[in-house]
């Protein structure tokens, strides 16, 4: 997928670098996305689909995302060759009106499955203002992120929902019913860098636990608990048994209950603990999981132009806000992801030493010639 033009936009500073782990290397975009590409070909998916989960994965290491990026492309060969993950399916239509639609993923792949229904989604739009698409029966589909950047290239404001594996318990409890799961949506602009927020509701999520415990890097207090329910500063031990914490107490694990509402019960998809984890379950099983996807037309209410010229004049009015002290400059959410796409764009994606081992000894097994 084509990113949403930002040449033209004005130009923004990149944030300080800080030293990089001697444990890390930087790697090439393109070596790497042609890399997992033949990667995942190898393994079974379609040329089409090989490109857009490539795609979607380098991506997310291109924006800072790595908790979503290529590290999970172990585990997706894994769960491709055991049958737990189905390429090919396309998302089949259980239920349709003029503005909605409902697809079985027939346990394919998750970027494969959320691409089509943001499709369906838009197209809807476009005829009637608003669109909306649910899949069930559907696997890891990575950033949601993408998913909105795809909508916002077509000028849609976008919202993306997602379930996912149970690591964290209702708010007071201790059985794990739920995920930190993203809120995610996005707003198209004109000069400006486009509006996109894809914030988990956890205070962290699995994946960046999973980063950062590679690294034997240390959290925050307050990120996660272990077993116990004891506050941790060890990822390894909230991935052991413990749980993330929702972002602002009880208020966020609501806003997590709704969007295990619209992504899990309204679609027909497993919810909350009967969802099979990515990586601690067989790895024959799906996963079960659901997404949905809105799109709105802006042109539904205004000229397309006026609403990413108002946009444009929203943002800017909050970048002129005088600055609170210790604040260096207003940034709005999306932001900073720009500007680390450009920056590892042009300089390379910085990855672990022992994560490049792990793809190029795949690439290898799998007889694939590209390397990194």
């Amino acid at each position: 997928m084509v990113q949403p033009n930002v040449a033209e936009r004005p130009h923004l500073a990149a944030p300080a670098s800080s030293p990089r782990p001697a444990d890390e290397i930087l790697i090439d975009a393109g070596r790497l996305t042609a890399l997992v590409h033949d990667v995942l070909l190898r393994a079974g998916m379609p040329p089409d689909e090989a490109a857009l989960v490539a795609d979607a994965l380098v991506l997310a290491d291109l924006r800072g995302m790595q908790s979503h990026g290529v590290l999970r492309v172990p585990i997706y060969v894994e769960k491709i060759r055991a049958g737990g993950f189905r390429p090919g399916r396309k998302g089949r239509v259980i239920r349709e009106t003029a503005s909605t639609v409902l697809l079985d993923g027939e346990d394919g792949i998750g970027q494969v499955l959320t691409i089509a229904a943001m499709d369906r989604a838009i197209d809807k739009a476009k005829a009637n203002g608003i669109g909306a698409a649910g899949v069930f029966n559907s696997n890891h589909h990575g950033e949601a992120a993408y998913y909105v950047l795809h909508a916002l290239k077509r000028d849609m404001i976008a919202i993306v929902a997602t379930n996912g594996s149970p690591n964290m318990p209702a708010w007071g409890g201790k059985t794990k019913m739920t995920g930190p799961l993203p809120f995610t949506a996005g707003a198209p602009t004109n000069k400006e860098e486009p509006f996109v927020i894809d914030a988990a509701l956890g205070v962290t999520n699995r994946g960046k636990l999973i980063y950062m415990a590679d690294r034997r890097e240390k959290i925050p207090f307050g990120w996660g608990v272990d077993r116990n329910a004891q506050a941790t500063d060890d990822p390894a031990k909230v991935l052991d048994g413990g749980w993330i914490l929702p972002i602002g107490g009880h208020k966020g694990f609501g806003i997590t209950m709704f969007i295990e509402i619209v992504s899990g019960v309204l679609t027909g998809a497993l919810i909350g603990s009967a969802i099979r984890d990515l990586y601690n379950a067989p790895r024959e099983l799906p996963q079960g999981l659901g997404h949905f996807c809105i799109a709105i037309d802006p042109s539904a209410f205004m000229p397309v132009e006026q609403f990413k010229n108002r946009m444009d004049d929203m943002i800017r009015m909050i970048k002129s806000s005088d600055l609170a002290p210790g604040t260096e400059r207003m940034v709005i959410p999306g932001q900073l992801e720009f500007e680390k796409e450009r920056n590892r764009r042009a300089n390379g994606i910085p990855l672990s030493v022992k994560l490049v081992t792990q793809l190029r000894v795949l690439g290898a097994e799998l007889g694939s010639d590209r390397t990194v």
